[in-house]
């Protein structure tokens, strides 16, 4: 999923004081946007709808699911090193990958 803490309003990813999660994170969000993947740019909006990270662990926890791996992925130093493109279109994890598995009982309570 596209990372929950680094989208704000108008999806940007500036360094924006006005754009910090504090001001809209906690709160769902809907976002449309346009996407420009290598010149390429999206014909229709693509909308998507944000929450914080305690909603998506909460609803995995519900529905009997514990969290096996979380990466967010992210360019080498090689990249950021040698292809400028990384520096000014990757400023922060973009993504956030979750892996889950069902467990038949529940936790009692806290974090496992």
């Amino acid at each position: 999923m596209l990372h929950p803490c680094f989208y704000g309003d108008r999806a940007s990813r500036s360094d924006s004081k006005d754009q910090g999660p504090g001001l809209t994170y906690f709160s769902p969000r809907k976002i449309s946007q346009r996407f420009n993947v290598d010149g390429i740019a999206s014909p229709e909006e693509i909308t998507s709808y944000h929450w914080p990270l305690e909603y998506y662990v909460r609803t995995l926890r519900e529905a009997g699911l514990w969290i096996t791996d979380l990466r967010e992925p992210h360019p080498s130093a090689e990249q950021l090193r040698d292809d400028p493109w990384w520096q000014d279109n990757f400023p922060r994890p973009l993504f956030l990958l979750l892996t889950a598995q069902k467990h038949e009982a529940q936790p009692a309570s806290g974090w496992h």
